[in-house]
């Protein structure tokens, strides 16, 4: 079964408050999936990053199985809705 990943990310350089960006990104993501039938097969916690810049990030990581109940224009239209990421087939 192939799976779709792909990641929500709010960062220091677009957004002052990123822990409450990446909350709204998180339950928007998740009621998109919801829609559609998809299910997240990862943590689907919260991780810190900091990088050498001073930048920081929150990511949460997403690994959805396709199934046939919704397509992968589908998925990415619903996650896109949200806000638009890189995603890996594999």
């Amino acid at each position: 079964m192939k799976r779709i990943i792909f990641q929500q990310i709010a960062d220091s350089r677009f957004c002052d408050d990123i822990f409450t960006e990446i909350k709204r990104l998180k339950r928007k993501t998740d009621e998109a999936l919801k829609k559609i039938g998809a299910k997240n097969k990862a943590s689907g916690e919260y991780n810190f990053l900091k990088w050498g810049d001073g930048t920081t990030q929150y990511r949460v990581d997403y690994i959805v199985e396709k199934t046939k109940g919704f397509t992968y224009k589908d998925l990415y239209r619903a996650v896109n809705s949200v806000k638009a990421c890189y995603y890996q087939v594999k």
